[in-house]
């Protein structure tokens, strides 16, 4: 099957076309627009780009990965792709967000412009607007990049250990720079567990797979990794990606409470939950044995593989349509 990806320039998405392409007999093209820097293009250009973009490659399906603000290709655009040359598909990592944020808006949108045959929200939670009509899975993940068989836990390098992005510190209007909540739970687990982090290219640039890569690598040496639950608005939890990568490194994650993950995977047999700093203290001294943390590894993995690959999660969404 071949699919067109239209994407945000960011360093998420290229992830997402690659699990598709590692399905055998599946190939992708995909046209990347700019949304975060102001450009002379209109509205009515971008329309017509990815319009002719989708002319040229002809694809089945056409599955778009967006942001919720900025440069964005129009709902209307997408009405038009799915009634004249393939059917749609939206990936949201954000669905489950509050009905009033920036994306539960834009997705009633979509909803009223007709735009998407099926959107598929990768966050995990199962209670978001529209899940009645569409549906819910988690991050799509070519489990290829990953050491098979994972490297075992006495052998990893590290370890505590994260690697992805980072965040960064929001500036208030009185000027005083804050973290995001992710960035501060990273500092505060650096400076008091011994964290060690390995931030992930921040644009979707040539070396976008290179660094994805390198990321994997530091997870497969790291024996545990912390997880961090919220959604972009940071009013609401979700199940990151960053959850099936850990399973598909073989490390034992520890997730923040409160997160959907609960749903998919089972705490205190899967995966550690924490809360406080005093948490991570106390489950990083009991897991000191590596014999303990590969436990929760493998048995996140297996679960992982057993329902969670590309393969199973792309035949559900084309089985949707």
């Amino acid at each position: 099957m071949k699919a067109l990806f239209v994407t945000t320039e960011t360093n998420e998405v290229p992830k997402y076309a690659q699990s598709f392409e590692s399905v055998n007999g599946n190939e992708a093209d995909r046209f990347v627009f700019t949304h975060r820097r102001k450009q002379a293009q209109t509205q009515e250009m971008l329309d017509n780009d990815v319009i002719l973009a989708a002319k040229e490659s002809m694809p089945q399906v056409i599955v778009y990965l967006g942001a919720c603000a900025g440069y964005i290709p129009s709902p209307e655009v997408f009405a038009k792709l799915k009634s004249e040359i393939a059917p749609t598909v939206l990936m949201c990592s954000d669905a489950g967000d509050a009905n009033n944020s920036p994306w539960g808006a834009l997705l009633k949108v979509y909803d009223q412009a007709d735009s998407f045959n099926v959107v598929v929200a990768i966050d995990g939670r199962k209670d978001w607007e529209f899940s009645d009509r569409h549906i819910t899975e988690l991050t799509p993940i070519d489990y290829k990049l990953f050491r098979n068989p994972p490297t075992p836990h006495k052998d990893r390098e590290m370890k505590f250990g994260f690697a992805g992005n980072i965040g960064s510190h929001r500036v208030t209007r009185f000027g005083k720079h804050h973290p995001t909540p992710r960035r501060f739970w990273l500092e505060h687990m650096a400076n008091n567990c011994g964290l060690l982090c390995r931030n992930r290219s921040d644009t979707y640039a040539s070396d976008a797979d290179e660094t994805y890569k390198q990321c994997v690598d530091f997870l497969c040496d790291s024996r545990i990794t912390p997880n961090f639950c919220e959604t972009g608005s940071h009013e609401m939890t979700h199940v990151k990606g960053r959850v099936i990568e850990v399973g598909l490194a073989g490390g034992c994650l520890l997730e923040q409470k409160g997160s959907p993950t609960c749903n998919w995977f089972e705490s205190g047999v899967d995966y550690l939950e924490w809360e406080f700093i005093q948490d991570v203290e106390q489950i990083l001294e009991r897991l000191d044995d590596p014999e303990e943390s590969q436990q929760f590894g493998t048995r996140l993995r297996e679960k992982v593989l057993a329902n969670h690959t590309p393969e199973k999660f792309w035949s559900r969404v084309m089985a949707r349509l």
